[in-house]
């Protein structure tokens, strides 16, 4: 399915994309048309989290293709996560307008689902670009606010996330107590949901402070 993705016409998706920015459509008017929209784009976030590690192009061209589907559905449906995403990648491109636009559009997403994890996966982004901006308060009240939405849902995957941007905001500006800390948190928090990629995250930060 990847290769797939990569065949597509990126450009037109993202010109299709830019053209979103100016003139956000209206979500599907009928019900058959509505649950499509959502299906592809549930289809193309999922793929972008496969994908993630193994291509930039077609991680980014999945990003896309969820996002332009997302456009066509009704904010409850809570796909946030693409337009975090859109908004991280436009920061780091120097976009930073485009990037607030698209963080917005991820919060206000978020805030509109039923589901916490929803609007956490967009803090955890937002928190991330906050971080390499050096934005160190609100990078860690945004990491903050996710963990509480996680705990909430029961989102240890997140949770993680989050609690490494945490780490990292103490970490990068030199408050090495806090930092030592918070890496023990998020290292016992690891133990605690068997996930091995925190529990890496954990002891290589643990291993840096030594």
């Amino acid at each position: 399915r990847a290769d797939r993705v990569a065949r597509q016409p990126r450009l037109a998706a993202l010109l299709r994309q830019a053209a979103h920015l100016l003139w956000r459509p209206a979500p599907h008017g009928t019900e058959l048309e509505g649950a499509r929209a959502q299906e592809l784009a549930r289809a193309y976030e999922g793929l972008s989290e496969l994908v993630f590690y193994n291509s930039d192009l077609r991680w980014l061209a999945a990003v896309v293709h969820a996002a332009n589907h997302s456009d066509h559905c009704p904010v409850s449906a809570g796909f946030a996560r693409p337009y975090a995403l859109l908004g991280l990648v436009a920061g780091q491109l120097g976009w930073h307008e485009q990037a607030e636009r698209y963080f917005s559009r991820a919060l206000a997403v978020g805030r509109g689902s039923s589901d916490p994890s929803s609007l956490a996966v967009s803090l955890v982004v937002k928190a991330t670009y906050h971080l390499e901006l050096g934005q160190w308060e609100a990078c860690q009240a945004e990491a903050e606010r996710a963990v509480e939405l996680c705990r909430r849902a029961g989102n240890h995957q997140t949770e993680g996330m989050a609690m490494t941007m945490l780490a990292m905001r103490y970490y990068f500006p030199g408050h090495i107590t806090e930092a030592s800390r918070s890496y023990e948190r998020l290292l016992q928090h690891a133990e605690r949901a068997r996930n091995a990629q925190h529990l890496a995250w954990a002891r290589y930060g643990s291993a840096i402070l030594d």
